[in-house]
């Protein structure tokens, strides 16, 4: 058995290239960590737009960006030694920072 503690709690945060997860100090902080880390994404993607509004290509890549990347908040599972899925932002709380779509439905 390891003397190694683990943190409770875990952003963990796919971008499609890559996945990986950092620690947090409590489920409000990690909450507020997956935001931050989806609205980070949004201004580096928003960055490279030529305007205020994308034009329609780049529509096309933030809705991609929007469609595979994601980040959640996992649980240490002692029982398990593993992390399980906790809490995921509702659409409501996605919606609240601007991480829906851009291009034509």
């Amino acid at each position: 058995m390891s003397n190694n503690k683990r943190s409770t709690w875990r952003v963990i945060w796919d971008n499609e290239h890559c996945c990986d997860g950092f620690d947090s100090v409590s489920l409000a902080q990690a909450k507020q960590d997956v935001l931050d880390l989806l609205l980070e994404w949004m201004c580096q993607q928003s960055s490279e737009w030529e305007s205020a509004e994308p034009n329609e290509d780049e529509a096309i890549d933030w809705d991609y960006m929007i469609y595979t990347c994601y980040a959640y908040v996992a649980k240490y599972n002692p029982d398990t030694d593993e992390y399980d899925e906790y809490w995921w932002p509702s659409d409501k709380d996605l919606e609240r920072i601007g991480w829906v779509t851009k291009g034509e439905e």
